[in-house]
């Protein structure tokens, strides 16, 4: 949507996956935008690029280095002086290990919820369970690069970009205590919005948008 609505004029886009490539080849050309994009297979922070980017934009790619540190730094290496480091994304608990507190909350939520929100439309006669499991490291070994380093990306940040500005916005509701079940809620109903707002309230980091400026 940037380049389609004239905010960028160009991208240079990285991923380890062709499949994602094609994939992202296609949504330009669909977008009419594909003269204005180049596909890159690879890890971006591993490229020895001049520093010359107006923009580094993460939409929910940096949890998925292996070392978070090393892309912020490079990020930073990568802008011009006045260039901008956007972020989206997910800020968690690496490999999704939460501490016991936060399944707590997430369990008390989903216990407080109606029977109907854990109907399981795949096989009605088993409901999805009221009990948040934290994974094994074993269960994250179907995308290794899943939450690899992103407990480290706040750190990197604070590092690299000392005056960005972060605003957290949720996630422990919505994405941990709600998963599987949210298909359930109605997306305008009074129960998904009271969730939404406890939400916001928990200070507790999961998701975040990040902004900095690289300076003169």
């Amino acid at each position: 949507m940037l380049l389609k609505d004239g905010i960028v004029s160009h991208f240079d886009l990285y991923d380890v996956s062709n499949e994602s490539l094609n994939a992202g080849r296609n949504l330009a050309q669909q977008m009419g935008v594909e003269d204005r994009v180049r596909f890159i297979h690879g890890y971006d922070f591993e490229s020895d690029l001049p520093g010359g980017y107006d923009l580094v934009y993460w939409d929910n790619a940096l949890h998925h280095m292996f070392d978070a540190t090393a892309a912020v730094r490079w990020s930073r290496d990568a802008l011009r002086p006045g260039g901008w480091f956007v972020m989206t994304d997910y800020v968690g608990a690496s490999r999704f290990q939460w501490p016991a507190e936060v399944y707590d909350i997430a369990d008390a939520v989903r216990g407080a919820l109606p029977d109907e929100c854990f109907h399981n439309p795949i096989n009605p006669a088993k409901p999805y369970s009221r009990y948040v499991g934290r994974p094994t490291l074993q269960d994250m070994e179907y995308d290794p690069s899943e939450a690899a380093d992103s407990e480290a990306i706040l750190p990197a940040i604070d590092t690299y970009f000392p005056n960005a500005t972060i605003r957290h916005v949720g996630g422990t509701i919505f994405h941990l205590a709600l998963s599987e079940v949210l298909t359930n809620i109605l997306e305008e109903s009074d129960l998904l919005n009271s969730l939404l707002k406890r939400d916001r309230e928990i200070d507790i980091p999961h998701y975040a948008v990040a902004v900095a400026q690289k300076p003169y």
